[in-house]
């Protein structure tokens, strides 16, 4: 009877397990909200770049426009896409990468 006991929290274990893998990854982009994709779209934090949902939700949006660099981001210049396109709108927020 006590052996039964025991492997009740790894059967649960298990079955949460494969529910969360079975989660469609659409279900989860959508409870990201518009305001993180704004407030990421400038900022240069590592999670961004991982963020493989946050990257999706930000692509469903014609408003943003991706821009893959590295460290040419980290200097801030007249040229800076964030601030060349402040300056000179063309229609489209840089969604900064890299």
């Amino acid at each position: 009877m006590k052996m039964r006991h025991a492997f009740g929290p790894i059967i649960l274990a298990c079955v949460l397990f494969f529910i969360i893998i079975l989660i469609p990854s659409k279900s989860l982009v959508s409870l990201i909200s518009d305001k993180k994709v704004e407030d990421a779209a400038t900022s240069l934090q590592k999670e961004k770049l991982q963020s493989v949902f946050l990257q999706q939700k930000m692509l469903e949006n014609s408003q943003y426009l991706p821009m893959y660099g590295s460290s040419e981001f980290l200097r801030m210049d007249a040229y800076h896409p964030s601030n060349y396109f402040k300056v000179n709108p063309a229609g489209f927020t840089p969604y900064l990468m890299g």
